[in-house]
């Protein structure tokens, strides 16, 4: 048999599927268009977001985390988006009527206008809605299954030496039988010079 086992090969068969590559670019995409989104709301409304600046900032860095790990096929960190998403878009959704709000007179103008900011707003929350959808589907699709793979090529070189080994039955490359030569060193019963014996005079007998 072969000197060392040849260790299994872990696989993922579902990361494999074109469907499983296609949810995962869409929801790596969905988290990276968030943060920018995010980001650029946060800057250009940063004096009319005064109670959600801090909160806008720690999501952009947990949506680039959660992009990196999603990218690694990290399949637990789906649900943390699909929550996150959901959470973010439940806060985001009652301040859309405040920014068109601001479009009239008397408010003054951030670095974006409010109706821009409010624009960018709906975008969030839609983005978040597919992100809750698409994380949820990716989740289904079982990314962690493994699969234990061994080399064919190392089975094929065991069964060979196991074969070479079987050798008392006489089919293999054992030690052949020390009987079995034909010419064999015994001398025959009754080998000898070919003559009868004759007994010799001091084995007469005399009446």
């Amino acid at each position: 048999m072969a000197e060392e086992a040849a260790a299994p090969r872990l696989r993922h068969p579902n990361q494999e599927k074109a469907s499983s590559k296609a949810t995962k670019a869409v929801v790596t995409l969905l988290l990276l268009v968030s943060a920018v989104l995010i980001a650029i709301t946060l800057v250009g409304g940063w004096r009319s977001m005064q109670g959600a600046r801090w909160l806008s900032a720690a999501y952009i860095g947990i949506y680039v985390l959660m992009a990196y790990y999603v990218f690694k096929w990290k399949r637990g960190v789906l649900i943390m988006a699909a929550s996150s998403a959901l959470l973010f878009a439940v806060m985001a959704a009652p301040g859309l009527p405040g920014w068109f709000e601001r479009t009239k007179e008397g408010y003054f103008v951030d670095l974006l206008p409010a109706a821009i900011l409010g624009l960018l707003t709906v975008l969030i929350v839609v983005v978040q809605l597919l992100l809750v959808v698409s994380a949820g589907i990716a989740f289904g699709q079982g990314w962690d299954l493994e699969v234990e793979e061994r080399d064919h090529n190392a089975e094929d070189d065991d069964y060979d030496d196991y074969e070479d080994d079987d050798g008392p039955d006489g089919r293999g490359d054992g030690p052949a039988d020390e009987g079995d030569d034909d010419g064999r060193d015994d001398e025959p019963v009754g080998a000898g010079s070919g003559r009868r014996g004759s007994a010799g005079p001091e084995d007469q007998t005399f009446a």
